[in-house]
């Protein structure tokens, strides 16, 4: 098997056995922990959520597959922003095929309690370290809402951040303010 195509299949094996594990954490008689209830067996699932969608992300990355990148984003942050072109100009930046990486599930981004129920909460993450075939080093941060009462279509991927190896913010997906990138 070429070296690539072992590596994507890897990748793809990755991504499975970490969905299964991450739907078996934190579930009790078959059921998701509450995000609205902040416990510890919530916050572990989510991570486990997390970890699993920067799995994924890589693999769609190297795979230059816009339509699977779309599809992780939250539908209010599709309609608000021109997401096709914002991939366009990342994969016109991001070079190669990873060949190494280093998944960091971060926690809590943000979070708001409303009579002792976690009425929003925002995760990031990020894939670090990312080294291509083609020598390019990117790190690709990530932001996702899993509360949001007030807009529930915020719900999913909000933002997607390709930096280089030293945390310069190159381009981004989804939501983001105009003064964080400058050309």
């Amino acid at each position: 098997m070429k070296p690539i195509m072992m590596r994507k299949t890897i990748c793809i094996i990755t991504a499975i056995i970490t969905f299964l594990f991450s739907v078996s954490c934190g579930i009790k008689d078959g059921e998701v922990p509450d995000p609205h209830t902040g416990s510890i067996e919530s916050y572990h699932y989510e991570l486990d959520k997390t970890e699993e969608l920067l799995s994924l992300l890589i693999v769609y990355f190297d795979n230059k597959d816009k339509e699977s990148i779309k599809s992780l984003f939250a539908s209010q942050t599709r309609k608000d922003y021109d997401i096709d072109s914002q991939i366009d100009k990342v994969f016109e930046i991001y070079d190669g095929i990873s060949v190494s990486y280093d998944i960091d599930t971060g926690g809590v981004q943000g979070k708001k309690i409303d009579d002792g129920k976690c009425v929003y909460v925002r995760y990031d993450g990020a894939i670090k370290n990312i080294i291509t075939n083609n020598q390019k080093s990117f790190e690709i941060w990530i932001s996702r809402c899993a509360v949001n009462d007030d807009n529930t279509d915020m719900i999913g991927l909000n933002q997607i951040t390709l930096c280089d190896e030293n945390g310069k913010r190159l381009a981004p997906i989804g939501e983001f303010g105009e003064e964080e990138y400058f050309g």
